[in-house]
């Protein structure tokens, strides 16, 4: 069985004992998000958990947390330093980064909560040209992405550049001796 930190989270979490914790409701979850709520001066009103996701995601009223086991936590400074990267810069909204933190060795991100529902809530009930539109939407998105110019001193790929094609970067952000195929 794992030890509980004080926030109430195993901070050795495998998959195994992860898996056990997602599948449950609200309750387990609830002294962490309440030390996330007063360190970050969060809205009061009941935090609701959010079905989809690997990682443990709840929502409570304009602000979204996510809490990312041990096994996971490089993913939350992946997700907050590609927040940052894009925040403002793309032609559809992105989540707002508000906060990231620790408790013990799980990582968490507070976010905007961005409006409407997710798409596979909504996906069947639309008509063929309200997919359409929909798919189109997406395909701004990526050209979007994909047309973003790196920023200086960004930590998305942990050398210092916001792009994942590190050789694309203008000195000094490109490592040295990065080229295509390297």
């Amino acid at each position: 069985m794992s030890l509980l930190n004080p926030w109430g989270l195993p901070d050795d979490a495998g998959y195994d004992t992860f898996s056990a914790l997602h599948a449950q409701a609200l309750a387990p979850w609830q002294p962490a998000l309440e030390v996330i709520r007063a360190r970050h001066s969060l809205p009061g009103g009941p935090f609701t958990r959010f079905a989809l996701g690997k990682n443990a995601v709840f929502g409570c009223g304009e602000v979204v947390v996510k809490l990312v086991p041990p096994i996971w936590a490089g993913d939350a400074a992946r997700e907050a330093a590609a927040l940052r990267a894009v925040q403002g810069r793309l032609p559809l909204p992105t989540p707002e980064l508000l906060a990231t933190g620790r408790l013990g060795r799980w990582a968490y991100l507070v976010t905007a909560r961005l409006p409407g529902r997710p798409l596979a809530e909504v996906w069947r009930d639309l008509d063929v040209p309200g997919q359409t539109r929909l798919a189109g939407q997406q395909a701004e998105l990526l050209l979007g992405v994909q047309a973003l110019t790196p920023r200086r001193n960004c930590t998305l790929t942990g050398r210092g550049c916001c792009c994942a094609r590190a050789w694309s970067c203008a000195p000094p952000c490109r490592p040295p001796g990065a080229g295509p195929g390297r």
